[in-house]
């Protein structure tokens, strides 16, 4: 007959001290979260790591091959404001989108 194989016992580890959360404020930094957006980075074991953005509600994506003419936000805002400027000389109603 066999025998069972023993259980190693490791050694007890330390007791974590209990967290006072009685002075925390719920949802502190969740509308900043919400209006400017974060980034979630998940980094792997072997070094390397995946970043994922998620956008807040200022926040807006650029396709990649629009990017490429906006080295920042600067030159972004500048050119949608001619643009706005343009349309508001023109026809303002279709700057709301209604034709």
């Amino acid at each position: 007959m066999r025998k069972k194989a023993s259980v190693k016992k490791s050694a007890p580890t330390p007791e974590i001290p209990e967290t006072d959360f009685s002075k925390g404020v719920r949802g502190k930094y969740a509308a900043a979260l919400k209006k400017n957006g974060y980034t979630i980075r998940v980094c792997r074991s072997d070094g390397t790591f995946e970043e994922t953005r998620v956008l807040g509600e200022s926040l807006v994506s650029l396709d990649p091959d629009v990017q490429a003419y906006f080295p920042d936000s600067q030159a972004v805002n500048r050119a949608l404001r001619k643009l706005i400027s343009t349309e508001r000389g023109t026809n303002s109603k279709r700057l709301h989108g209604r034709r």
